[in-house]
């Protein structure tokens, strides 16, 4: 999924060809930067907004559960040491 200069799995292709459903990504918000959530994107907009590292762990065992009980295809994004 590196294409068009994206990386860690960002690239919104994926979406506009109709072959996944939602990501599992994770995002900080608010003022503390160290504070990252893992949630699914459905669209390309809340994808790219997960865009760029996060230093600060993050658990997707959170957002399994929710990925478990929608239909669909999901890709999880995840991060290697």
């Amino acid at each position: 999924m590196r294409r068009r200069g994206i990386h860690h799995g960002t690239d919104p292709s994926p979406y506009e060809e109709g072959s996944v459903d939602g990501a599992v990504v994770a995002r900080c918000e608010g003022e503390n930067s160290l504070v990252a959530e893992s949630f699914i994107a459905t669209d390309r907009d809340s994808l790219l907004r997960a865009r760029g590292s996060k230093y600060a762990p993050v658990s997707s065992c959170t957002t399994l559960g929710e990925v478990l009980r929608r239909p669909g295809r999901y890709v999880f994004v995840g991060t290697h040491a």
